[in-house]
C-alpha cells in the first residue's frame, strides 16, 4: 500500500468535501445582505450539487484519456480559486455563477481521486478508496 499517495488523496478529498459542505452555510450567512430567500438557498445548493455530480463522468473520461494525475490537484485548486472569486460577489447571481463554476473542481477531483486511491491500495483497493490511511489496519 502506498501510504504517501493515499494520504495525499485523502487530504485532497477531505479539503474538497469541506468546501462542498460549506455551500449551504455560505448561502445562509449571505441570505440577509443579498436578500436571498430559502428557495434561492435551496436552488443554489442543488445547482452546486448537480453540476459537481453530473460533471464527474466527463472528468472520469478525461482522466482516462489523458492519464492525468494532475486532474485531482487541479480540481481542488479550481474549487478553491472560484470560492475566492465568490468573496467579491456583490449579488446573488454572481455568487451563484462563481459557486457553480467551483463545483466543476469537485467533479474533476472525485474520479481522479478514486483512481489514485484504488491504485495506491493495490490488492486492498476497496479499503483504500473507503478508508483514511490513519485508520487502516496492516495486512496480516
Amino acid at each position: 500500500m502506498n501510504l504517501k499517495r493515499l494520504s495525499a488523496v485523502s487530504i485532497g478529498h477531505f479539503s474538497i468535501d469541506i468546501l462542498n459542505s460549506s455551500v449551504a452555510m455560505i448561502l445562509t450567512v449571505l441570505a440577509v445582505p443579498f436578500a436571498i430567500s430559502n428557495a434561492q438557498i435551496g436552488f443554489g445548493v442543488m445547482l452546486y450539487s448537480l453540476v459537481g455530480s453530473l460533471s464527474q463522468p466527463f472528468f472520469g473520461w478525461l482522466a482516462d484519456r489523458l492519464s492525468g494525475r494532475w486532474l485531482g490537484a487541479a480540481g481542488l485548486l479550481w474549487t478553491a480559486t472560484f470560492y475566492s472569486f465568490a468573496t467579491f460577489a456583490e449579488n446573488y447571481s454572481f455568487l451563484l455563477v462563481m459557486m457553480t463554476l467551483a463545483s466543476l473542481g469537485s467533479g474533476a477531483f472525485h474520479p481522479q481521486g478514486a483512481m489514485v486511491a484504488s491504485a495506491a491500495g493495490k490488492a486492498r483497493a476497496s479499503s483504500a478508496t473507503a478508508t483514511a490511511p490513519s485508520t487502516m489496519a496492516s495486512p496480516t
